[in-house]
């Protein structure tokens, strides 16, 4: 598709608003003429406005250009601006959007003042305007009926006729612009709405007998991003961004960055450009201390907890800031952008989470899980795609593995479109779900499917000993639960501190005495502060290659729980090292491991 330049240099004088030749001739499509017609609306907008705020000058800032015309992938773009010969390419978006003055604090611009320091090249641009000024009324034979420029010529004239130093005159405006900032004229953003509007685009939508998505962008930009992290990128890792700008080499330059969460701003930073002129920052270590507080468990129902908890939402708005009209200015948010940090740890093979996209978001084996009559069987699901719907089909087993009648498929689970998901496939949690008794005590097992994933769950005999259920945050940002069935056996380690009593003690009669009336003994060691430390040995089931891998993810898991009597209490694994297992080596495996409670008991204080 030509651009608008070339279709108006193509069409030349006889060309009228909207594409159509006068003479006839040159063929353009329906939408490029709406296209075209949109465009030369907005540059008389823009110009009509220029010239109502009485800002011709030289007429550069008047001189904006409707350059490209682009549709890419069903996304039409008109591009306008400047070209970079023109001066107005240096300043148009301050007059555009206003500069803030350093008294005034307005207008409510993103572009501000920050000393009342001028340089000499801004007295100088002032200087020269006064000049051009009154050499222009010079010529002004007109007494009556002048216009507000005119005006605007014949009052600095009359001033400078009277005034030697003009140098002064010009230091002093320069100084009063900076206390009250240079008013918003909005020449190109009140008007994008007027000619790219509701019947714009209903009229392109009829050329094109399609909907169309319709972008305007500045071509004057100093900010460009060259480089994001990718989608699904771990905040456990680094998020670099990348950018670059036609202004790096000003004086004093500097990339100011933005980081949000949530909408809030929670730093910002301003990063000196490489000798290459590239602005380089690492969000990850800010991002990553905003994930939600861990493991939420509402405690009953097949959903047991569902929200964002796998990723933070953050925005960076990126500006720069420069020595700009002989002080320090900063331009913030010139563009922005919005993006995701994964809550996943990125292994040395950087195994991407998209692994278990739409998938339970575990490497455990999806064929070998057990569950015993009163447990939990926690599990994350990971709903990549965002499906605002979600349902669960369950089948009961036989022992060879066939079908044991029907299978069942429930409702949506979900209240909105969320990516992680935590779930109960206990028995309990089926048949919550299901609204009926569909895995019964006689159920030999039963495999549940969600999307194109699937596990199977064979419930078990309960063992001798009380089974230990532990839950944790696994590699992937999910959260598993394993059961320790085999043995479990508590221990207690007790911390005293204690002081020592003299032997004797001066009674009421006077006399020293070895015992007090209660026969007890005055002399000898004794305790003033107990400690007590629970640690626990537990010995899993045997397990298969699959979960016996996922026991490395919890002895590395900063998040672990034991839990017990319907509350999670935070644990620490004491060993520091595993070591894989195969079967065709080591036949059969199980975890032999110990943990510390994390919670100390104190016996009463002496």
């Amino acid at each position: 598709m030509p651009s608008i330049k070339q279709a108006q240099d193509a069409l030349g004088k006889n060309f009228d608003v909207g594409g159509i030749e006068k003479g006839g001739g040159l063929d353009i499509t329906a939408v490029e003429k709406v296209m075209l017609e949109g465009a030369n609306k907005f540059l008389q907008l823009a110009q009509q406005r220029i010239r109502q705020r009485k800002k011709v000058d030289k007429g550069n800032l008047a001189d904006i250009e409707v350059f490209d015309l682009e549709e890419k992938g069903g996304l039409y773009s008109i591009t306008i601006g400047y070209p970079m010969s023109n001066p107005a390419s240096e300043y148009y978006d301050f007059q555009n959007l206003g500069v803030r003055g350093i008294q005034s604090r307005s207008p409510g611009s993103k572009y501000s003042f920050k000393t009342l320091k001028v340089s000499s090249k801004f007295v100088n641009a002032i200087l020269a305007w006064y000049l051009r000024h009154k050499n222009y009324i010079r010529n002004e034979d007109q007494r009556t009926g002048l216009t507000g420029l005119q005006v605007k010529r014949k009052n600095i004239a009359s001033v400078t006729d009277k005034q030697k130093k003009l140098r002064q005159i010009a230091k002093r405006t320069a100084e009063n612009i900076k206390k009250r900032g240079i008013p918003r004229v909005g020449f190109l953003e009140d008007n994008k709405e007027k000619a790219f509007g509701k019947d714009f685009q209903e009229k392109l939508s009829i050329a094109l007998g399609q909907s169309v998505a319709l972008t305007i962008k500045n071509r004057i930009m100093a900010i460009t991003i060259a480089s994001v992290p990718a989608s699904y990128s771990s905040a456990h890792d680094a998020l670099w961004h990348v950018v670059t700008s036609d202004k790096a080499t000003e004086t004093n330059f500097k990339y100011v960055f933005d980081i949000l969460v949530n909408g809030t701003t929670v730093a910002t930073l301003k990063v000196y450009p490489t000798d290459a002129g590239i602005g380089i920052i690492d969000v990850a270590p800010f991002v990553r201390n905003y994930f939600n507080g861990g493991f939420n468990d509402d405690g009953s129902g097949f959903v047991r907890y569902a929200d964002g908890f796998l990723h933070v939402d953050y925005s960076v708005r990126y500006g720069e800031e420069y020595v700009y009209l002989g002080g320090l200015t900063t331009f913030p948010n010139l563009t922005s952008g919005n993006y995701k940090g994964w809550n996943f740890s990125l292994d040395p093979f950087r195994t991407p989470i998209t692994t278990y996209a739409n998938s339970f978001l575990t490497p455990r084996d999806r064929s070998q899980a057990k569950v015993v009559s009163g447990e939990t069987f926690l599990i994350t699901y990971f709903n990549s795609d965002l499906a605002s719907s979600l349902t669960a089909t369950v089948q009961n087993l036989n022992e060879d593995g066939t079908n044991n009648g029907s299978a069942s498929t429930g409702s949506n689970f979900l209240a909105s479109a969320v990516h992680g998901i935590i779930l109960d496939l206990s028995p309990t949690g089926i048949n919550a779900y299901l609204g009926t008794t569909k895995v019964t005590d006689s159920t030999y097992a039963y495999r549940v499917s969600i999307g194109a994933d699937s596990i199977i769950i064979t419930q078990t005999c309960a063992p001798r000993f009380t089974p230990v259920q532990i839950i944790f945050q696994n590699q992937y940002g999910g959260y598993d639960q394993m059961a320790f069935r085999l043995l479990s056996r508590q221990s207690r380690r007790m911390e005293r501190k204690s002081y020592t009593k003299g032997n004797y003690e001066l009674s009421a009669s006077n006399t020293m005495d070895f015992k007090d009336s209660s026969n007890i003994m005055f002399g000898g060691a004794r305790n003033f502060a107990t400690s007590v430390d629970y640690s626990y040995s537990v010995i899993s089931d045997y397990l298969s290659v699959a979960d016996y891998n996922l026991g490395a993810e919890l002895l590395a898991s900063n998040e672990v729980y034991f839990s017990f009597g319907g509350n999670y209490y935070p644990i620490i694994f004491t060993g520091t090292s595993w070591t894989e297992k195969n079967n065709s080596s080591d036949k059969i495996f199980n975890y032999e491991l110990s943990f510390d409670l994390g919670i100390r008991q104190f016996s009463q204080f002496k």
